[in-house]
Parts: C-alpha cells; sequence; structure tokens
C-alpha cells in the first residue's frame, strides 16, 4: 500500500510531465501562426489538468486515512438463580484469515428481575432495593465488576391490599462497553473464549408473610473490529 507522500510525488510527477509536453507543443509551433481560436483554453489547460491532479491526490489521500473497518459479533448469555452461583460463557475467538484485529469491544448487560409477593402490607409504602454484582474475568484482563441495583417501591393506600397484600414482578437492566485494544493475541486463534462469571448480592426469601425472588440475566457480546 503506497504512502500518501509517494501520492503526492507521483501526482507532481504527472503535472510536470504535463508541463513538458505543452511547452513542447509551443516549442514546436510555427513562428508565425494565426491567433488561437480559443486562447483561454491553452492557459486554462495546465490549470485544469492540476486540478483533476489534485483533488485525486486528495481523494487517496482521504480514503487512506478512512480505511474501512470490518466488525464481527456474536453474543451469549446466562441467567443466575441463586447467591454465589459460578457460570463461564463461550465465545468465538477472532478468525485471524478475517484480516488484521484492531479492538475488542466488550459489551456486558444485566438485567435484575425479582418477584414479590406480601400476604399483608403494615403502613403506607413498601420499598425495596436488589443490589447485585457480577464479576467476570477477561482474556488476559483483570476482573470486572458490574454493580446492577433494581428498585421496587409502591404506594399501599387501599385497606384491601393492606389486609390481602400484593404480588408484583419489577426488573432493571444496567449495560457498560469496554474498548480493548492491548493484550488483542488473547482474542485471536482458533477455538472458543471462556469467560468465568459469578455473581453475589441475589434474594431468595420466605416466609409465612413475605416471598422475594430474584435473579440476573448477563448478557455478553464481543465485537472484533478489523480491517
Amino acid at each position: 500500500m503506497k504512502k500518501n507522500y509517494d501520492l503526492l510525488h507521483a501526482g507532481s510527477e504527472a503535472l510536470i510531465y504535463c508541463l513538458k509536453a505543452i511547452t513542447k507543443f509551443w516549442d514546436n509551433s510555427p513562428t508565425i501562426q494565426k491567433r488561437p481560436k480559443y486562447p483561454l483554453l491553452y492557459f486554462a489547460l495546465p490549470l485544469v489538468t492540476l486540478f483533476l491532479w489534485t483533488d485525486f491526490v486528495q481523494n487517496s489521500v482521504y480514503t487512506q486515512a478512512h480505511r474501512s473497518i470490518a466488525t464481527a459479533e456474536t453474543c451469549n448469555e446466562v441467567t443466575f438463580q441463586n447467591n454465589s452461583q459460578t457460570a463461564a460463557l463461550s465465545l468465538p475467538k477472532f478468525d485471524p484469515n478475517l484480516g488484521t484485529l484492531r479492538s475488542v469491544e466488550i459489551m456486558t448487560e444485566c438485567m435484575v428481575m425479582a418477584d414479590v409477593a406480601e400476604k399483608e402490607v403494615k403502613g403506607n409504602n413498601y420499598a425495596l432495593m436488589l443490589s447485585v454484582d457480577l464479576t467476570a474475568q477477561l482474556p488476559n484482563q483483570t476482573q470486572k465488576v458490574h454493580q446492577s441495583s433494581a428498585k421496587f417501591n409502591k404506594t399501599v393506600r387501599d385497606e384491601g391490599m393492606q389486609q390481602n397484600g400484593f404480588s408484583e414482578t419489577f426488573k432493571d437492566a444496567k449495560q457498560s462497553t469496554e474498548l480493548i485494544t492491548t493484550n488483542l493475541d488473547a482474542f485471536t486463534g482458533s477455538g472458543n473464549l471462556t469467560i468465568p462469571l459469578s455473581v453475589s448480592g441475589l434474594i431468595n426469601f420466605k416466609d409465612e408473610v413475605s416471598t422475594i425472588t430474584s435473579n440476573l440475566k448477563a448478557k455478553i457480546c464481543i465485537k472484533y473490529n478489523y480491517e
């Protein structure tokens, strides 16, 4: 692939060639001749040539500076039902036959979901907050902890609800993206990547009055940027 200064050098050589050809044309013309019918064309020709070649060089430089970056993306997900549960997601590595890997984007989405059932409610307000941590071990990277939370608030003004309770589901999602430009060899090759995961903060509780069941759906997508 030619460097930008090679293109500029080639452009200047082509321009010199055109100017020499025009000079030779004038030198070989008879000393006494009729005045050209369109004299402006003789003066405009070098400028047109210069303009066209400059535009070509600029487009070439722009193409070099804005090379097309292709992407390949894949996702996988797992649902955690219990606190301190562990799992591992498998995602394919980047195939080096596609090109040269320039960067890796890892998107992590955590969806906290909970079912709440109360047989009776004391007072006018019911509030519950879940704070869940997902720990991921990325290839050749330090551990990443993704914190997610889900808040549930309910105002209880109906006397019947206070006596009979309620049952509802709530959820909340949080997404984060990390760009990796170093240690790319860990993402390249045949086979799959294995990303160990662990979760903490889930609540599964039940007694005669209250039932709380929570889980976390973790989704990880890897996008390979290559050329």
